[in-house]
């Protein structure tokens, strides 16, 4: 690939995804766990009101993909709780079962999101004053949409990744990933969620907007 140029031709789309996959795949082959700071908020707007759930975590990925969280502290509209109280922090999860898993679920490490991904259109595009390649990705037989922003250059490093897709009864859900490289891997720093859900209650049917926003500081690689 050529130096970035506002009129650089584009590449194909399955070759920039297979370079940057190579690229983390040479990147990861020492790592066995990913560990960060992790600050989530999560709010419910509904028919009784605002619930804002702000969590301070240590969470662990490990190299299969799995996430574990270790939570300090716990504020549940503005007041401490107990962070142990599982009743409080899964809340969500009980109240509104896979839309609230979903909503609270850290970001997959890229390498596994994109794995038997398939990339099927490329365009040009700037994020801020970066120049970038906008990538369509298509995983496996998911309904979800997702585009990946990735650095123009010899080698391409993510940037930005978006999901999106419809869920029952009208639904809806959008997922914003930004990254960083760090240690020679693309690594989530930020997250914006929102889900739309529709609910039921004695004949009449109203929307529930979910939302998370998260952010991931003190990235560590652990070598094995």
């Amino acid at each position: 690939m050529a130096a970035p140029s506002a009129a650089q031709r584009a590449p194909s789309a399955q070759a920039l995804l297979d370079v940057w996959a190579s690229d983390w795949r040479r990147a990861a082959r020492t790592v066995a766990s990913i560990e960060a700071d992790e600050r989530l908020t999560r709010s419910l707007d509904g028919r009784r009101g605002r619930l804002v759930i702000e969590t301070e975590s240590d969470i662990r990925f490990d190299r299969a993909g799995g996430a574990v969280r270790d939570v300090r502290r716990l504020r549940v509209n503005g007041r401490q709780r107990d962070p142990a109280d599982r009743r409080v922090r899964d809340r969500f999860e009980r109240a509104f079962g896979p839309a609230g898993r979903e909503i609270a679920a850290p970001p997959l490490l890229p390498g596994l999101a994109f794995a038997d991904a398939e990339a099927v259109g490329i365009a040009a595009d700037r994020l801020g004053d970066t120049a970038a390649w906008r990538v369509s990705i298509r995983v496996g037989d998911r309904l979800d949409r997702m585009t990946a922003w990735f650095s123009q250059g010899a080698v391409p490093r993510l940037l930005r990744m978006r999901t999106e897709g419809d869920r029952p009864r009208g639904g809806r859900y959008a997922r914003t990933v930004a990254y960083d490289r760090i240690g020679g891997l693309d690594l989530a720093v930020s997250t914006e969620t929102e889900t739309t859900i529709r609910q039921r209650r004695r004949l009449r049917s109203y929307a529930v907007v979910l939302t998370a926003s998260g952010a991931y500081r003190d990235i560590r690689i652990v070598s094995r």
